[in-house]
């Protein structure tokens, strides 16, 4: 027999335009609107040198509440129905010049009350508003001036996920929020974002968080090298490399798995070595054999991350 569906309604006045969502007092300058938070994470995602600014929305009085569990995808917080986490990724039209960056794209995760769903809005070139992109994504191109390049000028091509490709990332397994967690948002000996953010009553402490892992910021050269290699590879791969989250190989690059149990050292490549001698996943001391190092150094056949990024990050 079939039942009345329950959770939110048709979709079709999802806004068209960022302005529509109410998240932004002033969207062209990204002035947040009253109980909009912005929050920085411990070890951002490489986004082919774009830069990132990130807000949590939560309605009403709600509060985002604390789950701890055994297993990493059982720690998490609990967010109330139509939350909506917010980031916008901007480039520089003029490279290594941060005053000349313009947003390109803004992406939304929304707890609509079913789960979360995943849109992306396409910034217009004055820079005042932003369009929804369609469920299929999109791909745009721009023209930075980069004096390294033949020219002065180089392309930049993007490419805005679909719906469908945004929630392989933010999967049930690795979030799905993947920035607005334990690992990204607790400090390192202080109470980092987290404890900001509880302080202004958006989330809820716990007693018993004290044991749980948190990231490093792979650009922090004061911060333990192994730590950080674990952090770049925890914020760009492990979303799909972790347990039971869908990853054609079964690593697991989480940050809070123990590194003995990472599937990872000393381990032979399951699919293909890419003509390196006696490859393994990582050899240890041997960079020239190790397959994760020549997966995320190429732009060519074998990369990775498959999406989210199409450029080598040199300091990842």
């Amino acid at each position: 027999r079939l039942s009345a569906r329950k959770g939110p309604g048709p979709s079709g006045a999802f806004p068209r335009r960022l302005s529509e969502t109410g998240l932004f007092a002033d969207v062209a300058r990204q002035v947040a609107a009253p109980g909009v938070v912005e929050y920085a994470v411990n070890a951002s995602q490489w986004s082919d040198h774009a830069r990132s600014r990130r807000w949590a929305a939560i309605p009403g009085q709600g509060v985002v509440k604390t789950k701890v569990g055994r297993e990493s995808h059982e720690r998490r917080w609990e967010f109330p129905d139509q939350s909506v986490l917010v980031k916008t990724l901007s480039l520089d039209r003029e490279a290594g010049r941060p005053e000349s960056a313009r947003p390109m794209e803004t992406q939304l995760l929304h707890q609509s009350g079913d789960g979360w769903q995943a849109y992306s809005y396409r910034w217009n070139e004055a820079g005042t508003d932003a369009e929804l992109v369609p469920a299929g994504g999109a791909v745009g191109e721009w023209t930075l001036r980069d004096a390294r390049e033949t020219g002065g000028v180089r392309t930049e091509s993007w490419r805005f996920a679909s719906r469908a490709e945004c929630l392989r990332c933010h999967n049930t397994w690795a979030g799905p929020p993947l920035a607005f967690n334990f690992e990204q948002l607790l400090g390192n000996g202080a109470p980092g974002e987290a404890g900001r953010l509880a302080s202004l009553g958006v989330i809820e402490t716990h007693d018993d968080l004290s044991a749980l892992a948190r990231l490093s910021s792979p650009s922090d050269e004061t911060a333990n090298l192994e730590s950080r290699a674990r952090s770049w590879l925890h914020a760009n791969c492990a979303h799909c490399h972790r347990w039971g989250a869908g990853g054609a190989v079964s690593l697991f690059l989480n940050y809070d798995r123990p590194l003995s149990d990472s599937r990872l050292m000393d381990v032979a490549p399951a699919r293909g070595g890419f003509g390196l001698t006696d490859p393994r996943l990582i050899a240890p001391g041997d960079s020239w054999r190790s397959v994760v190092l020549y997966r995320i150094s190429t732009e060519g056949s074998g990369r990775m991350p498959i999406q989210g990024s199409r450029q080598v990050d040199p300091n990842g």
